[in-house]
């Protein structure tokens, strides 16, 4: 039995440190954190920031979604080779062209006129963005759940950048990384026999 559970600390710890571009922190509705990783970029695309291009979030919401009417985005997300942050947002469905009910989330800036410049050699994202999604909470995705980032909203703008991951809050995390530890000790101490 306790090896079992080892077993599935090791599953936990590689499902949590798979390669991701944006981690999203929903334990705040009213303030859910999009946060940049390291990772690079997996294709070389760029794209105006602006309303034009921006990235898309695939998948995002568990079911469409009528965020036709734009929400803010606080913080200092950026994308590689702009210095607008993101400060906007909108549903819509990933290839239709258009601000409709959707489960994709669209994020761009009001400003516009810069480059985006995502390339595989350097990571995509620098920078917290903040939204507060709680009208919405009814189709927030679970912990855990993953999908693609798209530069743009349209197949023809440059394809997949990357991912975004859902994350446990902070506390949660660590205190499901403490259990772990303790069982690993306590498998060590009190071996079976």
């Amino acid at each position: 039995m306790l090896s079992k559970t080892l077993i599935a600390s090791v599953s936990l710890s590689a499902t949590v440190s798979h390669a991701i571009n944006l981690t999203i922190d929903i334990s705040d509705l009213s303030n859910i954190l999009l946060i940049s990783e390291t990772d690079h970029s997996l294709i070389n695309a760029t794209g105006d920031v602006g309303f034009a291009v921006g990235i898309s979030l695939e998948d995002f919401f568990t079911s469409p979604q009528d965020l036709t009417d734009s929400v803010s985005i606080g913080g200092d997300l950026t994308a590689r080779g702009t210095t607008l942050s993101y400060n906007e947002t909108v549903s819509f469905a990933f290839g239709d062209g258009a601000v409709v009910v959707g489960d994709d989330l669209s994020i761009y800036s009001t400003v516009g006129g810069e480059n985006q410049e995502f390339v595989t050699s350097a990571p995509a994202f620098t920078g917290v963005g903040t939204i507060n999604l709680s009208a919405f909470a009814a189709a927030i995705p679970s912990i855990g759940a993953t999908g693609l980032i798209n530069n743009g909203y349209q197949p023809s703008q440059g394809g997949a950048i990357g991912t975004w991951s859902v994350i446990p809050e902070p506390s949660s995390f660590a205190l499901i990384t403490g259990m772990m530890g303790l069982v690993a000790v306590g498998a060590r101490r009190f071996p079976r026999k």
